[in-house]
């Protein structure tokens, strides 16, 4: 049974109304259960196009991340929208009172407001990096040959940010990898997500209004994404401004990605854009649409 019988305008319509209609025990909700609990007993998947399935999304930070070894889990609140840390990164610096460096820095090494920078134990700076405060990094990180990590940036620890990679205003999790040449700016990466060569979060519309989820504005110019833990990004993809990817996803290199993105999803090369589903989850799409 293959879901991609009806049009995308109709799937929209179905999950509109049923995620109104039953809003905390609704039928989205059993068809998330029983696709996470089904697919790593199926191999075979249907597919479908994620804009059907935007509307059947959380958007609370437990949904995406595990606080509970994060040092600075305190830029949460429960039942809130999981961007709204950024909103707090500008007081959590100047409330900041551990800027403590815990490593000798080597002096082939950049460094503006030094008074607001924190470095871990055991945290690596390889020769050109360019680090400018406010800036938090936790134990064991590790910043490549030419990377820029600009003002507001926290690390956990054990990340790694790659050759000529930016990093702008954002929050990493523990065990974040940013390969060589990337760019993240306003957002928000869970722990153990690993980005591949070339990746790009962008963080503005082309018109510069403020960016929204899901219909839902977020009051911001400048957000790129949140991505759940343990997902990985390949090379050369695109992450488009307001995009909420969940956890154990992973997108093939060359995707553009966009929107709300469930968990457990694989999104395909960029000729072939599409999510993969268990065949329990299709019946249950296909029931919907009856």
């Amino acid at each position: 049974m293959n879901i991609s019988t009806t049009t995308e305008e109709e799937d929209i319509y179905i999950f509109f109304w049923c995620s109104r209609i039953f809003p905390k025990t609704s039928l989205i909700h059993l068809f998330y259960f029983a696709e996470n609990f089904f697919s790593k007993k199926n191999t075979s998947a249907k597919v479908c196009n994620p804009i059907r399935i935007q509307y059947m999304y959380s958007t609370n930070c437990k949904d995406f991340f595990s606080l509970d070894c994060f040092d600075h889990a305190i830029l949460w609140e429960d039942e809130e929208l999981v961007w709204t840390a950024l909103f707090r990164l500008e007081a959590y610096f100047q409330n900041w009172s551990n800027f403590k460096k815990k490593i000798n820095i080597p002096s082939n090494i950049y460094i503006e407001h030094p008074e607001k920078i924190a470095l871990g134990e055991d945290t690596v700076l390889e020769p050109g990096a360019y680090i400018q405060g406010p800036c938090i990094l936790g134990n064991r990180c590790v910043v490549r040959h030419g990377a820029y990590l600009r003002a507001g940036v926290i690390c956990g620890d054990g990340c790694v940010i790659g050759h000529g990679s930016e990093v702008k205003r954002s929050i990493l999790f523990d065990g974040v990898q940013i390969a060589h040449h990337g760019y993240v700016g306003d957002a928000i990466i869970g722990n153990r997500v690993r980005l591949g060569a070339g990746v790009k979060c962008a963080n503005s519309r082309f018109d510069r209004r403020k960016i929204a989820v899901n219909k839902i504005s977020t009051d911001l110019k400048k957000f790129s994404c949140v991505i759940g833990d343990d997902t990985q990004i390949g090379c050369n993809a695109v992450v488009n401004p307001g995009t909420l990817i969940g956890r154990n996803c992973i997108a093939h290199p060359l995707v553009s990605l966009r929107g709300l993105i469930p968990s457990h999803t694989q999104i395909r090369g960029a000729s072939d854009s599409s999510l993969d589903f268990s065949p329990v989850g299709t019946a249950i799409l296909d029931w919907l649409r009856r």
